[in-house]
């Protein structure tokens, strides 16, 4: 940095106190200019021989961003030895964050080499952080952290633009009853380029989605626009998530990437997450290798690419079972009416399915499932922002699914068929009515097979007579 301006090595100042004082910083190169309010500043028996004083303040900075900045401290300031020591400080910014954010301090603070040792907690809505920051004007990194906290949520950390416009401390215009929309919203990228950081993070909660990151452990590293994530790890719906990411924010279109993956995920606990609670049960193992490009939130979702496998084990369709609608196509074929109950759910053998991301979409396929009676082989598409899906299946059926119901008998001659079975509707709606038996495409095989089957026996009923068979 270039330093401190000069400061008297015997200064002394009983009472100051400044009420109603305005600055205002004009710059002509880019043509903006920036005004310092002084609502009240007040500083109390201020000394550089190192004993105790006092200041504190009410300000306002008004630019492209509307900050308003309270603050009250005790400090020692020793020009002699260049050292400043701060406690009780307590200081109150409005503007930054959706909800005033409240930070408490004390340590020291180096002039000569221009650098600070604090202890802090940081508190905003629900969020509260407590560790430690080294500052140092002349080392990479600038500034070490080491912090607990006890939850992130983005939606309580990033300002939106009408957040932005209406920020105050005093008068909170939020209504509380409208949920803010921040996929269209610019991501906070500007903050990152201008920052030197290092940082190790121990995290109870982290909100993703309508999800929870529990027990988290992290380290963090910014450095020239990039933010790197290592040694990720923590629970999530029941599983436990180690993986690595990094976010380019060099520029505006900014570039992620994350690798790893979820062993032990409990699909229940995720699909409750989404407002589908009691739709599938089980656990399985998920490795992702993602990337995306964008400047919002939402073209972050839409751009998102990359391979996510699923394997799964011990896994059933709650209010749903795949092998009771198979067997009303196959009474449909056969002309005879179900005459047996059947479970009200899907049990899986085994299911695994490959996930890939692009356009917002995640395209599911190849998709292999194995039941008692069926096994299943599909593709589909999940639109990640509506949740609406689709999905083709094409069944084998075994002879063993006459079991659940006589008029689920297989008759020979469709046997080598194909059995579509089509799904669709959205992930929160009722899977009772997800899935059917294209019934249709099953007959027009059927049609096609029995025409094949008459040409084959009249080709050989006029051979046997051409050669006198």
């Amino acid at each position: 940095g270039e330093g401190l301006p000069p400061i008297p090595l015997d200064l002394e100042i009983g009472i100051l106190e400044i009420i109603d004082a305005a600055i205002t910083m004009d710059d002509p190169k880019s043509k903006t200019s920036q005004a310092i309010e002084i609502a009240q500043l007040s500083i109390r028996d201020l000394n550089t021989r190192g004993e105790s004083s006092s200041i504190s303040g009410d300000l306002s900075i008004s630019g492209d961003t509307n900050i308003e900045f309270g603050f009250e401290s005790e400090l020692k300031v020793d020009l002699s030895s260049g050292m400043i020591q701060l406690s009780d400080t307590n200081i109150e910014l409005a503007g930054v964050t959706p909800k005033s954010l409240w930070i408490a301090a004390s340590g020291e603070l180096d002039l000569n080499k221009e650098a600070a040792q604090l202890d802090v907690e940081l508190r905003t809505d629900k969020i509260k952080a407590t560790g430690s920051i080294q500052r140092s004007a002349f080392q990479s990194p600038e500034i070490n952290m080491d912090l607990a906290v006890n939850l992130i949520d983005p939606a309580m950390l990033v300002m939106t633009d009408d957040k932005v416009e209406n920020s105050s401390p005093a008068i909170n215009k939020e209504d509380p009853s409208e949920s803010s929309n921040t996929k269209n919203v610019p991501l906070p990228l500007e903050g990152l380029r201008d920052l030197d950081l290092k940082a190790q993070l121990r995290i109870d909660e982290v909100s993703i989605g309508p999800n929870l990151l529990k027990e988290v452990g992290a380290s963090l590293r910014i450095m020239e626009g990039v933010l790197t994530l290592t040694e990720v790890t923590g629970k999530f719906n029941g599983g436990f998530l180690s993986l690595e990411s990094q976010l380019n924010a060099k520029y505006n279109m900014a570039t992620f990437s994350a690798e790893g993956g979820l062993e032990g995920v409990d699909f229940n606990q995720f699909a409750a997450s989404y407002g589908s609670p009691g739709i599938v049960e089980g656990i399985g193992s998920v490795s992702l290798d993602l990337s995306s490009k964008g400047s919002t939130q939402k073209e972050m979702i839409n751009n998102l690419t990359g391979p996510v496998k699923i394997k799964t084990s011990d896994v059933s369709l709650q209010k749903i079972s795949l092998e009771k609608t198979m067997c009303q196509g196959i009474s449909l074929i056969n002309k005879k009416p179900l005459s047996q109950s059947f479970p009200s759910n899907t049990e899986f053998a085994s299911l695994d399915a490959n996930l890939t991301f692009a356009d917002g979409t995640a395209t599911i396929g190849p998709l292999s499932a194995d039941l008692t009676s069926l096994k299943l082989d599909g593709v589909g598409k999940v639109d990640l922002l509506s949740n609406d899906f689709s999905l083709n299946l094409k069944g084998t059926i075994f002879e063993s699914i006459s079991e659940l119901d006589p008029a689920c008998l297989l008759d020979s001659k469709y046997a080598n068929l194909v059995w579509p079975m089509n799904c669709e509707g959205n992930l929160s709606g009722n899977s009772s009515e997800w899935c059917k038996v294209d019934t249709a495409d099953v007959l027009a095989q059927l049609g096609k097979s029995t025409i094949k089957d008459k040409a084959t026996k009249k080709a050989k009923t006029y051979i046997k007579k051409l050669f006198g068979g």
